[in-house]
C-alpha cells in the first residue's frame, strides 16, 4: 500500500505552520498550540473511516514486542480531535508471520500516515495526508516538550517557529558547523526519547520495580538540562558563547586519522603519508562529531560503528587506507575486518549516510543489514564511492543507495549486494555505474521517467526480478517490446548511455506520448 508523503522547503513548512496559527485575533499560547492543531486537522476527516499505515515508534515496538522498525497497514475507525487519539485496527492479511496484535489500538494521529487507496471516493485523501504531514513536521522539528510550560501571555508562534525553522535550515545549508549541528541534533534526539519514556512511565502504575516518582524526578532533571543547553543553541546570538564554553573547536588541520583500527598505527600513518597537519580521534563517530564537513577523513581496517545524523557535503570524504582490488567480484563475504573498514550503524535505523552535497568515499564495505537506506542523496547531493561495497539485508535494507531532487551518485569498482533496491531514482536524478555490479537484488535499479543513466562494464546479476526497471516511460511509440535481455537496446531511450561489456535485463513500462 502505498502512502503520501512530502518533501517541503523550509519556507513552505514555516507558511503551514502560519496557516494554523493566522487565523486568530489573538496570539495562540503554548498551552493551545496542540488543540488548535487539531481543530484545524478535523476539517479534513469528515468520513468515519478511512485507511492509514501506522510507523510504529520504536518504544512501542518493544512494548508490544515487535521488531523495529514495524509498519502495519490498517483501518481508522474513529478520532478524537480533542486528544489527537484515533481507534486503529490492524489489517489481518498484512500481519508478518507468527505476530499476534490486538483488534484495536488508540494511536496518535500523527504516526499514521495516509494511504493512497481508498475504499471512500468522497474523501479527500491528499489534503487529509498534507493536514496530518503538518502536525507530524510540527511536532517533530518544533515542538519541545517544555514549551507546554510557556506563560500565556507569550506568542508561541512569533516566539518559536521561525526562530527553530532558521536554526534546521542553517544546520541543514552549513551554516551552522557540522560538529555543532550534531551536538543540537544529538541534543534534540535525547530530549524526545526522555519524553517519551516520560510519558511511558506516567501511564503505567507504579510498583516496586517501577518507582514512578524517583524515575520522573531523574527524567525531570535531565530534561531541565537540556532545555537550558537547547534555549542557548537555538538562539543564534547566543551559540557561540555556548560553542565557546561547551564545545572543543580543535585548531586547523588538514585531514583527520582515526585510530581505532585492527591496522596497527604506523601502516595507517604510511599510507596517508605526511601527518604533521593531521589531528587523531580515536573513533570514526568522534571523527565526524568534532569534524567539519569539507574535512577529509581517513580510516583503517575494522568495525567502525557510527550514530550520526548530519549532513555530508562541501567536498568532504572518507577513505579506507587500503585499496581495494577487484570489488565486484567480492559476493561471498570473503572480506573480514581485518581486511576492510565496515561502517555499519549502531542500533536499527532510518538511512546510514544522507547527503546533501559532494561527498566521497572510499575502499569501505559499507554492512547495512541493519538499515533501510544505505545513502540517501537528496537536494544537490553529488555522491562518489570508489571501491565500496553496499552490503544490505534483504529483510531490512530497502534500497542501497536513494536518488531524489537532483541527486546524483558516481560509482567506480563498486558492489550493491542483498538490498531489495540497489539504487532507486526519482524524476531528475543521476547515476554513473564503472565497473560495477549490482547483485542478489529483487531490482538493481528501478526509476522514473526523466533520469539519467550511464553504463560502463557494469552488470546485474542475480537480480529477482529485473536488473533495471523503468517506471512509466514516456515514449513515441516506436518501442513496442516491453522487456530487453540486452542492455545496450536501452540506448534507444533518452537518458540511457551504454557502453563497453555490460550485462543485465531491464523491464519497461511504457506510457505512449500524443502526437
Amino acid at each position: 500500500m502505498e502512502v503520501y508523503e512530502f518533501t517541503k522547503t523550509y519556507e513552505e513548512r514555516y507558511h503551514e505552520i502560519q496557516r494554523v496559527f493566522q487565523k486568530k485575533d489573538n496570539p495562540i499560547p503554548a498551552s493551545r498550540v496542540r488543540l488548535e492543531f487539531l481543530i484545524y486537522l478535523e476539517k479534513f476527516f469528515n468520513i468515519p473511516e478511512w485507511q492509514a499505515l501506522w510507523k510504529i515508534p520504536r518504544f512501542r515496538c518493544e512494548k508490544m514486542n515487535l521488531k523495529f522498525p514495524s509498519n502495519i497497514l490498517g483501518l481508522v475507525s474513529s478520532v478524537d480531535f480533542t486528544t489527537g487519539i484515533g481507534k486503529f485496527s490492524p489489517c489481518v492479511d498484512d500481519l508478518p508471520e507468527n505476530e499476534e496484535l490486538e483488534e484495536e489500538y488508540n494511536v496518535p494521529i500523527e504516526q499514521l500516515w495516509v494511504s493512497m487507496e481508498q475504499d471512500d471516493p468522497k474523501f479527500k485523501a491528499d489534503e487529509a495526508a498534507e493536514a496530518i504531514d503538518a502536525f507530524r513536521y510540527f511536532l517533530t522539528y518544533i515542538w519541545l516538550p517544555w514549551d507546554a510550560q510557556e506563560s500565556d501571555h507569550v506568542d508561541y508562534f512569533g516566539k518559536f517557529v521561525l526562530m527553530r525553522l532558521q536554526m534546521l535550515c542553517d544546520m541543514k545549508t552549513g551554516k551552522i558547523r557540522r560538529s555543532t549541528a550534531a551536538h543540537i541534533r544529538e541534543h534534540l534526539v535525547e530530549t524526545r526519547r526522555l519524553s517519551e519514556i516520560r510519558d511511558i512511565v506516567q501511564e503505567d502504575e507504579p510498583s516496586e520495580e517501577l518507582p514512578k516518582v524517583e524515575i520522573l524526578v531523574k527524567i525531570n532533571a535531565q530534561l531541565n538540562l537540556l532545555q537550558a543547553k537547547l534555549t542557548m543553541l537555538q538562539d543564534a546570538s547566543l551559540r557561540e558563547i555556548y560553542e565557546a564554553a561547551h564545545l572543543d573547536i580543535p585548531d586547523k588541520y588538514d585531514f583527520i586519522i582515526v585510530t581505532e583500527s585492527q591496522d596497527r598505527l604506523s601502516d595507517i600513518l604510511g599510507h596517508v603519508g605526511n601527518i604533521d597537519s593531521g589531528r587523531f580521534c580515536n573513533t570514526l563517530q568522534n571523527a565526524l562529531m568534532s569534524s567539519n564537513a569539507s574535512d577529509r577523513i581517513y580510516i583503517g581496517s575494522g568495525k567502525h560503528t557510527i550514530g550520526f545524523r548530519e549532513y555530508f557535503n562541501s567536498s568532504g570524504s572518507i577513505c579506507g587506507v587500503k585499496k581495494l582490488e577487484n570489488v565486484p567480484e567480492r559476493t561471498e563475504g570473503g572480506l573480514k575486518p581485518q581486511d576492510v573498514p565496515i561502517v555499519c550503524s549502531e542500533m536499527q535505523d532510518h538511512f546510514l549516510f544522507v547527503c546533501n552535497g559532494e561527498f566521497t568515499f572510499e575502499n569501505i564495505l559499507f554492512d547495512c543489514s541493519n538499515v533501510k537506506y544505505g545513502f540517501i542523496c537528496q537536494d544537490q547531493a553529488k555522491l562518489t564511492l570508489r571501491n565500496c561495497i553496499i552490503r544490505g539485508n534483504m529483510r531490512q535494507s530497502e534500497c542501497g543507495i536513494d536518488l531524489k531532487g537532483r541527486g546524483s551518485a558516481i560509482l567506480e569498482n563498486c558492489l550493491i549486494i542483498d538490498c531489495f533496491y540497489g539504487i532507486g531514482m526519482k524524476s531528475g536524478t543521476k547515476v554513473d555505474l564503472i565497473g560495477t555490479d549490482i547483485v542478489r537484488c529483487e531490482y538493481g535499479i528501478f526509476l522514473e521517467d526523466d533520469c539519467d543513466v550511464t553504463l560502463e562494464n557494469s552488470n546485474f546479476r542475480e537480480c529477482t526480478n529485473f536488473g533495471i526497471y523503468l517506471e512509466n516511460v514516456k515514449c513515441n511509440g516506436e518501442i513496442d517490446e516491453r522487456e530487453f535481455s540486452d542492455l545496450a537496446d536501452l540506448q534507444c531511450l533518452p537518458g540511457f548511455q551504454i557502453s563497453g561489456n555490460c550485462a543485465g535485463n531491464a523491464l519497461i513500462e511504457a506510457e505512449k506520448m500524443d502526437v
